[in-house]
């Protein structure tokens, strides 16, 4: 009698893509054959399900139906008053494993089973073309070059210096986590520099605050500041696994900084400098009524009115949107902008407190510039605000 699970998700896999267990099984050719699966999320059994073979004795079992509807939103920290509140967990790192066991005979008995490798799913989603290419190793904090959970990328990264700015990424053990900024001048010179170790993180998906308005840190005559993480202990900054550089927009008037939960469960920006243009909906609720009433007063007497009115709007509603353009960047930019930022489920806008105020894409197509001449682009996108405001019902 024997089990065998012949592949596993990979160890750190994304939540809404298939997660996958091959199993088999020798013993499938006996009366009433089948397996038990049971799903175990975070060390608590979560599903049990039967499977029954194919003729070679190997069923294919997808739990990601199962995993993907137990996350939450992921935690976006804005009170910045300590060191320690630069860098918190997002909430969204579950261990995942299974257990097969064989079950046949009349009447049916259990008998072997085999348990599976613990899988880290963190809630993300990518497309069906990039999960064929996925390799999570990628994104395993084990040597130097990785970009954190955001694409790599060859264009200048601007933020806004008065606006808050994000890196997430994954820690794939309990070890140190220590994160430093560095401001340079145009021709490359370090100007100055700030950094903190957060001591010994659990294994989990962490965004950073790297907002240079929350550093203690030079920016006179910045162009751009770096950031490097690093992790285990006696890192050094050089040698930090996570190195990315951002330029500083320095805004002269007011533009938005709209952010996204991108595909790989980060948070990225885009900052949209052209053009704004806000409007407002309505949606009307009408009803008719009866030109006369009975007094209120006197209940014996009947009431007409030309302040009363036939017709009335009982209850209005209104709800903002926007239209935004981004400078003229890259093509590269704009289709990675087009994947991200227009499929983005959770979008948000920073008002002038640092709350951040969650806003809907309402686009409903988009063209992504392909001809070799067209160098430079730009994108407009339609946001609408997640909120309504309603008048008082009559």
């Amino acid at each position: 009698m024997a089990v065998t699970i012949l592949e596993s998700p990979q160890s750190f896999t994304p939540s809404d893509n298939e997660l996958e267990w091959l199993i088999s099984s020798d013993q499938f050719l006996q009366a009433n054959f089948e397996f038990k699966i049971e799903l175990y999320i975070d060390g608590v059994l979560s599903s049990v399900d039967k499977l029954f073979t194919k003729p070679n004795g190997v069923v294919k079992y997808n739990a990601s139906e199962l995993v993907k509807t137990t996350y939450q939103i992921p935690n976006i920290n804005t009170d910045i008053s300590v060191s320690a509140d630069r860098i918190e967990s997002t909430g969204t790192l579950k261990e995942v494993y299974i257990v097969a066991t064989e079950v046949y005979g009349d009447p049916q008995a259990e008998e072997a089973s085999a348990t599976s490798d613990t899988v880290n799913v963190w809630k993300s989603s990518l497309s069906d073309i990039n999960f064929i290419d996925f390799d999570s190793t990628d994104y395993i904090p084990n040597a130097i070059g990785k970009s954190g959970l955001t694409i790599e990328n060859n264009w200048k990264y601007w933020v806004d210096i008065e606006k808050s700015n994000y890196l997430c990424f994954y820690n794939n053990a309990s070890q140190i986590v220590s994160v430093t900024l560095r401001t340079f001048d145009a021709s490359g010179t370090q100007i100055d520099q700030e950094g903190v170790s957060f001591g010994t993180l659990d294994k989990d998906v962490y965004i950073a605050n790297i907002s240079l308005k929350e550093w203690a840190i030079d920016t006179t005559d910045a162009v751009y500041y770096r950031v490097y993480i690093a992790f285990g202990i006696g890192t050094a900054i050089n040698n930090s696994q996570i190195q990315k550089d951002y330029y500083i927009n320095r805004p002269c008037i007011s533009d938005r900084t709209v952010y996204f939960f991108n595909k790989l469960g980060g948070i990225d920006s885009q900052i949209f400098n052209k053009r704004k243009t806000s409007n407002r909906t309505f949606t009307r609720n009408q009803r008719t009524r009866n030109l006369t009433t009975i007094n209120p007063d006197t209940q014996n007497t009947i009431l007409s009115s030309k302040f009363r009115g036939r017709d009335i709007n009982f209850l209005n509603q209104s709800q903002n949107s926007i239209t935004l353009m981004s400078d003229w960047i890259e093509q590269d930019q704009i289709v990675w902008l087009v994947q991200e930022l227009l499929e983005s489920p959770l979008v948000w806008i920073e008002d002038e407190n640092d709350n951040k105020i969650a806003y809907h894409v309402t686009n409903m197509s988009e063209s992504e510039p392909q001809e070799r001449y067209e160098e430079l682009s730009q994108l407009v996108i339609d946001l609408q605000l997640s909120f309504k405001s309603k008048s008082v019902l009559f």
